[in-house]
């Protein structure tokens, strides 16, 4: 499946070419073909991991491609860190992502925007996984909360004239 510009490193990891790779993710170009090939993309929080000498556009973050949850936790805590020559970056001390992978979530509160995730043009076995993976975070003691976020479609369209102002 060809979809997003880290296509590639996900064809890499998929394939066992790599035990993990390095995409770049803005909108989903390192997330959607991840998922597509049973493979972990995280695009993380702007300014955990360096963009220094990253040629790309301002909403793009660099992001591990790995075939577990445990090789993406170990990549990003690697990856994370503040740089001072980055202007982006944040001094912020990196979470011990490894250590958390089997904490307890029990009691938990998880606020899930359901009414714009059903406007979301996704297919039936993507919907299906996401109630799959609600149902399970009840199982194991998680609240998980419907919740509003007010003004999507106007974010959604102000995303899309971003992205494509500055990839061009």
């Amino acid at each position: 499946m060809s979809v997003g510009s880290s296509s590639g490193s996900v064809a890499a990891s998929s394939a066992r070419m790599a035990a993990a790779t390095i995409g770049t993710d803005g909108g989903g170009s390192a997330r959607l073909p991840a998922g597509a090939h049973n493979l972990y993309g995280i695009k993380p929080t702007h300014g955990l991991v360096s963009r220094l000498g990253m040629d790309h556009n301002g909403h793009s973050e660099i992001s591990p491609i790995c075939r577990t949850a445990l090789d993406t936790a170990m990549m990003l805590e690697v990856m994370a860190g503040f740089e001072p020559d980055d202007d982006m970056s944040w001094p912020a001390e990196v979470p011990g992502y490894t250590a958390n992978i089997k904490a307890d979530i029990s009691g938990w509160r998880i606020g899930v925007p359901t009414d714009f995730i059903e406007s979301a043009p996704n297919e039936a076995e993507v919907a299906e996984a996401f109630v799959s993976f609600l149902k399970r975070l009840s199982v194991l003691g998680c609240e998980v909360v419907d919740i509003e976020l007010r003004g999507m479609a106007e974010a959604r369209a102000a995303n899309f004239l971003v992205l494509n102002s500055e990839a061009y």
